[in-house]
């Protein structure tokens, strides 16, 4: 098992991204452990939220490249719409301690960290 640290979200897509490159076989597993109320809790909410934005405007068709022409951005995306994005919270998982102390237990850490579930899926496919 791999351990990489970073402050950055994106770095953790990178890493994610670069084990399948180097020819990652297995389910590759981030897990992103923040402070709750702390500044690292907003980078990673903003980030989702510009990763929503990106899937947003790329699923919906709406990307475009610089040879399209002048086009502003509020006109091929609309206000409403990227106020509904923006007001969406389920960009990623969270886990909350159980224990209502602040802190997560080695039993639940445990528990996230078992990776009994992915083991079978890859059985599955094989």
């Amino acid at each position: 098992m791999e351990a990489f640290v970073s402050k950055n979200p994106q770095c953790d897509l990178q890493a994610q991204d670069h084990c399948h490159r180097t020819g990652q076989m297995s389910p590759v597993l981030v897990l992103c452990l923040i402070t709750a109320a702390s500044t690292d809790e907003w980078t990673v909410e903003r980030a989702g939220t510009k990763r929503k934005l990106e899937r947003l405007i790329i699923r919906s068709g709406k990307f475009r490249d610089a040879s399209q022409g002048d086009r502003s951005f509020q006109r091929v995306v609309g206000e409403a719409e990227l106020l509904s994005l923006l007001k969406q919270h389920d960009h990623h998982k969270e886990h909350r301690a159980s224990k209502g102390h602040g802190h997560i237990t080695k039993e639940e850490l445990n528990q996230l960290l078992h990776r009994s579930d992915l083991t079978k899926k890859k059985r599955r496919r094989s």
